[in-house]
């Protein structure tokens, strides 16, 4: 599992590197399920990105039920720890 992730740093980072002079912003998953329509920190930088505002109150047609992390997993300590020892530590929070 972890050389799919690691993989998929190569890749993410081979893509950045990429498009390194395009103008973009960053959010992940959890930030816009969190903070659409809720006048937070990503729904911030995306009208700034877009420069824009919102045109009419973000309503998601579906929401985010899965608990945390280390919520569901057990052995989230040792899991955390495996990461950190690959260098993956920054993907489990």
């Amino acid at each position: 599992m972890s050389g799919k992730a690691k993989l998929l740093e190569r890749q993410i980072g081979l893509f950045r590197h990429w498009t390194n002079k395009n103008a973009r912003v960053e959010v992940t998953y959890e930030q816009v399920a969190s903070d659409l329509g809720k006048d937070r920190p990503a729904e911030h930088a995306l009208t700034k990105f877009l420069n824009t505002g919102l045109k009419k109150p973000f309503n998601p047609r579906v929401q985010k039920v899965t608990p945390p992390l280390r919520e569901v997993v057990e052995n989230f300590a040792e899991l955390k720890m495996a990461c950190e020892e690959a260098a993956l530590g920054h993907l489990v929070s």
